[in-house]
């Protein structure tokens, strides 16, 4: 488009200068009702050749709702958030949160819907405005950075929230002339990136010298880091406050849902089960906020899901509050497992741990088998972390008893049963056909046991059932049942892990001697 041509530009906030905000509040519902992204109508247009004047009226309008939008309890937070969302061009719009991946349009509008619940008003802080000069971008262009003051409704911090927008001109012919107005093509959040994304480096700097040089929060990191064997550490849960000191929450499809005290150490248990870490560096913290002995850390961690080193890398945020008033080590008085900024979707986190649970069960009788095969009837030991808080029961066909929550007992029953035939468990079944039931919230998985002594072409079969249950509030499976079937004659599958192949990948002690696999 060349300069001198003539352009009627829309600008929402010259009409506010013209209407009083009850009149806006109805022109906008009216407008609203029948306004949609395939079909922009003007809003409130203004007749201006004056460039100059169209672009710092557009700067403060949208910083006007920028600001406005970000906290829920803002007097105008509604109606700043409708018209922002109505001011981006939908079409190939760009959002952009702290270097994390892209967002489209809906994705970036519900971000921002998510957002405004963690901050206070904040009406009456200052907002800072700055144009971008390109000369290679022309009147047609706009970029300019917007930034204000927020201040954190649970954690009580304050951060300056730092935006850079671009806007394109569009023009549409109307039968009077040519109308135009700047719409939004992409926002970059550039700071302060406490809740996602990367810290700015000078407020790192900023925070780094508020630590005193001789406390303990380096301490307490290497014991938030460590991880044994693969398998994350629980240690650091002990620095817990007390339940009527503690908060926290975990994510559930976009939205935190408040835990207890007991119910975080399930939720980290639970976590710790279904992922692993992938390397050595799998931790990244991140100190967002330090004031009065109190740190807040934004916490990130890679993880896989199962025990299998091919698994995808995901990251999980973590926010935690140290409180250096209280303890040794200080006490962790708030941790929140964070949304991403796509949040995950509840179906699908459930249909992917259904998919590697009947790995951990197997894994863990792995380690059963082979060390110790003829002690299998202490199984329900090994598969204690798999049960849920609620407890579990065990079905015994050849017993023919049930047990609920006692351990001990069903062991001491399977061993007496046990010495009448010598079993020892050799293998399990594999691929076997419909072993996983379909995903619910109520369902369940197979595993085929191979027994021995062995006779002549003849296999000792037993099915065992293993009931799952989800649990909403936490986002795990728990395991609550458990049924043993009877040993028979006839084998169910065709093919079995065995014994001997554990020993390959050295869970057997060397002095088993390794023999080939049993063939049909």
């Amino acid at each position: 488009m060349k300069p001198h041509r003539t352009l009627a530009l829309l600008l929402l906030l010259g009409a506010i200068a013209f209407l009083d905000a009850g009149k806006i509040e109805n022109v906008l519902k009216k407008v609203g009702r029948r306004y949609n992204q395939q079909d922009r109508r003007i809003f409130f247009p203004i007749v201006s050749d004056d460039y100059d004047y169209a672009r710092g009226q557009t700067v403060n309008l949208v910083g006007n709702l920028l600001h406005g939008q970000s906290s829920k309890d803002n007097e105008k937070s509604e109606w700043s958030a409708t018209v922002l969302s109505e001011l981006i061009r939908a079409d190939g719009f760009m959002g952009s949160i702290c270097g994390e991946k892209d967002l489209n349009y809906v994705q970036f509008i519900d971000h921002l819907k998510r957002a405004r619940k963690n901050f206070l008003k904040n009406d009456g802080e200052k907002i800072s405005r700055k144009l971008v000069a390109d000369t290679h971008q022309g009147n047609d262009y706009l970029t300019f950075s917007i930034s204000f003051e927020n201040h954190h409704a649970t954690l009580g911090y304050n951060v300056t929230d730092t935006y850079v927008i671009q806007m394109e001109v569009a023009v549409t012919l109307q039968t009077f002339g040519e109308w135009g107005q700047y719409w939004i093509t992409k926002i970059e959040q550039i700071g302060a990136c406490t809740e996602h994304g990367g810290i700015l480096p000078s407020i790192k700097e900023l925070l780094n010298d508020l630590i005193p040089e001789n406390n303990d929060t380096t301490q307490f990191m290497s014991i938030f880091k460590q991880h044994r064997n693969g398998e994350f550490s629980s240690d650091w849960l002990e620095l817990l406050s007390k339940e009527n000191d503690f908060s926290g929450s975990v994510c559930i499809e976009g939205e935190p849902v408040t835990l207890t005290r007991n119910d975080m150490i399930n939720w980290w248990k639970k976590f710790s089960v279904m992922y692993h870490p992938p390397d050595e560096n799998y931790t990244t913290l991140t100190m967002i906020a330090a004031e009065d002995r109190k740190y807040t850390f934004r916490i990130t961690v890679k993880v896989q899901v199962g025990y299998k080193e091919d698994e995808p890398v995901e990251t999980f945020d973590f926010k935690l509050v140290l409180n250096l008033n209280e303890g040794t080590f200080g006490k962790i008085d708030h941790f929140e497992v964070m949304c991403n900024l796509v949040p995950r979707v509840e179906k699908e986190v459930m249909a992917k741990h259904s998919r590697v649970y009947k790995d951990l069960i197997v894994r863990r009788l792995d380690k059963v088998m082979a060390t110790t095969p003829e002690l299998w009837y202490k199984f329900p030991d090994a598969l204690t972390d798999l049960f849920g808080p609620k407890g579990f029961s065990i079905d015994s066909c050849e017993l023919n008893t049930t047990w609920k929550d006692t351990i001990e007992k069903a062991e001491r029953e399977f061993w007496a049963k046990n010495k009448l035939s010598s079993g020892r468990i050799e293998g399990y079944g594999l691929n076997v056909h419909e072993s996983v039931s379909s995903v619910a919230e109520v369902m369940s998985i197979i595993i085929h046991i191979k027994w021995t002594p062995l006779e002549p072409l003849i296999r000792h079969d037993s099915m065992w059932k293993f009931y799952l249950e989800w649990d909403k509030n936490l986002q795990f499976f728990h395991t609550t049942k458990a049924f043993l079937g009877c040993r028979s004659e006839e084998g169910k599958t065709a093919f079995f892990r065995f014994r001997t192949e554990a020993c390959r990948n050295k869970l057997c002690p060397a002095k088993v001697k390794v023999v080939p696999d049993l063939k049909n």
